[in-house]
């Protein structure tokens, strides 16, 4: 059973740029793990040891709407969150983040701060 859709024409690659649209196409490769949502919780497939995906929505209280833009952009870089919690590469591959272009991570900054916040855990 495939889990990705592959005919969905949301995976066509919209112009590259700083726009909403452009971060919704990079965000398409955290679905697996965050959900269709990107809010997050269990991820199916995994050993049930493995800790639940974080909620990449504004929600201030789950997910990083108290996040700043740098602050997300630092998390790439080193695998940190703001609040001093290291994430491990084995369960999220943060260092994918250092290869994304300045527009690349912005764009994905701006779609996902406009997403609806939800609470962590409705996928």
């Amino acid at each position: 059973m495939e889990m990705i859709d592959h005919s969905d024409a949301s995976f066509i690659q919209p112009d590259v740029g700083l726009t909403i649209e452009y971060g919704e196409y990079i965000a398409a490769t955290c679905v697996g793990c965050h959900g269709q949502g990107l809010s997050g919780g269990g991820i199916p497939g995994v050993p049930p040891d493995w800790p639940e995906a974080g909620n990449l929505t504004p929600d201030k209280d789950t997910g990083i709407g108290a996040w700043s833009e740098q602050e997300f952009r630092s998390f790439f870089e080193n695998g940190t969150k703001p609040d001093g919690a290291v994430v491990d590469t084995t369960y999220m591959p943060w260092p994918i983040g250092q290869q994304f272009t300045d527009e690349e991570m912005g764009a994905l900054w701006l779609f996902l701060r406009s997403l609806q916040p939800t609470p962590q855990g409705d996928h």
